[in-house]
């Protein structure tokens, strides 16, 4: 099964990672050396205005050398002896974009936070190189390649431009939002070339980069100082490397104040100042959450949560085959609408043999990151102790605070926790008729108040919701927050905008706490109400069929076959489906978020328990490829196999010849679905004309088994001879590390 927040604000790591859709927005201005409207707004600054380099100077002097000269609106180096060229001004952390173009087999390149303090050391020995490089190629070999970090971080082959044409460029340095390494990120010509964690502890990915790069010019000139790279701040650097080179359109950010600024500032209430959220790192290394939908519709146990809507809504049911009968079932097994109406499972519903803790524990097995609570569906049962809606879990029912339990159960264990909501559909969820129970004003609590069929939301309707989610988020300080698709049905039916003003305000509030709180949140909306930069698109049971690079989402799924909450008779989907969804989601830049349905006395079913031990298993075999991955250039390659006509285009598992890919530090992971009975499995994507790296595979081995593979590349694909034992069920992961920078294109 496919399955994709982006963070537009340039002051944002996560949405400078994913920014590679909007290149055509924010490559170039579309005209020359002028700023965008957007970009003025974002804080950007002209480093040239195409008449003169007053902002620039010759790197260690105050003047410029002649070889540099303006030319049709560009700062060209004519010839040798210009010497490197470097702003007036220091940058600590920026969005740097600019166009280039170069000589034939030219060489020049960026360097940043240049140190010109130091004594006796050169440009390239202090600060990082971006490379600029007229990538030609030797008997259709590429020599060199633009894009690449000199010596540290290779970039892959062919996508610079032709000599004369102009190449594009975005350089980002930034500190994570909630700390940690400085993140640097490049993209050349739309292609994103180097990310990379600058954390300089002896340890980290970064220092053995270092180290392996002196390791191999041990004893010459090109051996990096301790000092390399450590300035906090310094000029921008153009490269005088003999070639005639050309710049224009360049423009920059400053991140550090834009960061400040961003936490200093408040979130407003509108769409265009939302779209300055950004999606945590958790969020983003997480991968795999847990959620569960638990009500008084789990003690009618009857094919659907949605029990409560149908069973007073005969006359609308004729179209919906699998549910028709469940206003004569209710009939049957409960009694009449008078009599026994929904708010008459309430009593049922006890929860007397739930333990939260036990729970987050099963949860946290099966490989979780964060948790969610159910704290109201449709049917208007708030699982927590409202003080806006009286039918509550802490005032009926099982008499618990479900929420606060389970919150405070899942922060014991170390987990992000959640909130999961689905009341913005509540003004529309009953049919009222003068013969059922929820005619009388008495249960308005629960059923809400009288409407006709096809009346639109009240503005009532939209401040109760909103002060609802405004109470959870106060009252529990969710990390994470689901938003049912169901909110948007008022303007969606009727034209207007209904509840869109309250969600911005919800979410500001949200946003503004969570900088209050000091931690990153997250909240999931559906069916496209709102834009994917104001938060994270969700997709029921379905997704993406490719990488989703312009911004985070996520799918949420169930392990149950029929019903979302506890139903009886039903079937569960296999845990290769659920795995195989799993990294399918994964490697196109997605999130998981599944599904359980407790029985009403607070148990699980057995079934549900083993997949999520089952999935637990191998996720402690294969979390490596998981937890903290990001899509490398293509999310995979096989055939599908369906395996059910559920849902719109229904459920498909992986064929034995699917393979899905993830990266992380540098090293590719390859989960392979099948096990070949000849032992040799073909992955046919990396070929001898599209290999892994440009210089080749270092080692393959795979998680869970002991001994390195043997393995080949040809034109077929690379063939990997897998070990004699599975190390795991379900599907095995290809650990494949490279000898230089993985190619992205």
């Amino acid at each position: 099964m496919p399955v994709d927040k982006t963070k537009v604000t340039c002051t944002l790591y996560s949405c400078i990672l994913i920014c590679l859709l909007s290149w055509a927005v924010y490559g170039s201005t579309g005209q020359v050396n002028q700023l965008s409207q957007d970009e003025k707004e974002r804080g950007f600054k002209l480093l040239f205005d195409g008449k003169t380099m007053d902002q620039w100077r010759n790197y260690r002097s105050d003047t410029i050398k002649p070889q540099w000269r303006v030319i049709d609106g560009a700062m060209v180096l004519t010839e040798k002896g210009g010497k490197d060229l470097v702003t007036k001004e220091e940058f600590a952390y920026f969005d740097l974009r600019l166009e280039w173009t170069i000589a034939e087999r030219g060489n020049s390149g960026i360097m940043f936070r240049v140190d010109e303090k130091t004594t006796k050391r050169l440009p390239w020995m202090v600060a990082p190189e971006f490379q600029l490089y007229d990538s030609y190629t030797v008997k259709g070999k590429p020599v060199r390649s633009a894009g690449a970090l000199y010596g540290l971080i290779g970039a892959p082959a062919g996508i610079t431009k032709k000599p004369g044409e102009w190449n594009t460029v975005r350089i980002v340095l930034m500190p994570a939002p909630d700390g940690g390494a400085d993140r640097l990120i490049c993209w050349l010509n739309g292609n994103m070339t180097i990310h990379a964690a600058i954390d300089h502890a002896p340890d980290s990915e970064w220092s053995k980069i270092v180290r392996k790069r002196n390791k191999e010019v041990a004893g010459t000139k090109f051996e990096l100082p301790p000092e390399f790279f450590k300035a906090k701040t310094g000029p921008i650097l153009l490269q005088d490397h003999g070639a005639r080179v050309s710049f224009r359109n360049i423009r920059i950010r400053r991140l550090d104040e834009g960061t400040n600024q961003a936490k200093s500032q408040k979130f407003e209430a509108t769409g265009e100042s939302l779209k300055h959220y950004e999606a945590p790192d958790w969020y983003e290394d997480a991968k795999l959450g847990i959620y569960f939908h638990w009500a008084p519709f789990s003690v009618a146990a009857y094919k659907t949560e949605w029990y409560p809507h149908w069973m007073y809504s005969p006359e609308k049911i004729k179209k919906r085959a699998f549910f028709k009968d469940i206003p004569d079932h209710h009939v049957r097994t409960w009694g009449s609408l008078d009599k026994f109406g929904y708010k008459d499972f309430i009593p049922l519903f006890k929860a007397e043999k739930w333990n939260p803790d036990e729970w987050v524990e099963l949860f946290k097995e099966a490989g979780a990151k964060y948790v969610v609570s159910a704290a109201i569906h449709h049917d208007g049962f708030a699982m927590w102790d409202s003080e806006h809606i009286a039918y509550n879990s802490k005032q009926m029912g099982p008499r618990r605070d479900v929420v606060g339990e389970f919150t405070k159960a899942a922060r014991r264990a170390g987990l992000k926790t959640g909130v999961a909501t689905h009341y913005g559909r509540h003004w529309k969820y009953y049919t009222f008729r003068p013969e059922y129970d929820n005619w009388n004003p008495k249960y308005e609590g629960l059923y809400g108040r009288r409407r006709a069929d096809n009346d639109p939301p009240r503005p009532e309707d939209e401040k109760h919701w909103q002060s609802v989610m405004m109470e959870l988020i106060d009252n529990y300080r969710p990390d994470y927050i689901f938003v049912d698709g169901g909110v948007g049905d008022g303007e969606r039916e009727f034209g207007k905008p209904y509840f869109r003003q309250a969600f911005y305000d919800v979410l500001a509030h949200y946003y503004n706490a969570a900088r209050q709180w000091g931690t990153g949140v997250v909240l999931t909306y559906k069916r496209e109400f709102l834009d994917p930069d104001q938060a994270v698109e969700d997709f029921e049971r379905s997704g993406m069929d490719h990488i989703r690079w312009s911004s985070k989402w996520q799918t949420d799924d169930k392990i149950s076959v029929n019903g979302w909450c506890y139903v009886e008779d039903t079937e569960f989907w296999p845990v290769e489906y659920l795995i195989g969804a799993l990294m399918d989601i994964v490697s196109k830049n997605g999130n998981l978020l599944l599904n359980v349905g407790p029985k009403p006395d607070g148990t699980l079913r057995e079934a549900e328990v083993r997949v999520l031990r089952e999935i637990g298993k191998w996720m402690r075999v294969n979390s490596e490829a998981v937890y903290g991955t990001k899509p490398w250039r293509t999310f995979g390659e096989g055939t599908m196999v369906k395996i059910s006509d559920d849902g719109k285009a229904g459920k498909s598992k992986m064929g034995p010849d699917c393979v899905r890919f993830t990266v992380k530090d540098g090293v590719l992971y390859a989960t392979c679905f099948g096990w070949p009975d000849s032992g040799r499995f073909t992955i046919k994507s990396i070929t001898a004309q599209h290999p892994v790296s440009r210089q080749g595979i270092r080692s393959i081995s795979m998680l869970g088994a002991e001994q390195t593979l043997k393995w080949r590349q040809t034109e077929q694909g690379l063939e990997v001879d897998f070990p004699k034992d599975r190390p795991c069920d379900y599907a095995c992961v290809l650990k494949i590390v490279p000898k230089g920078g993985l190619f992205f294109k």
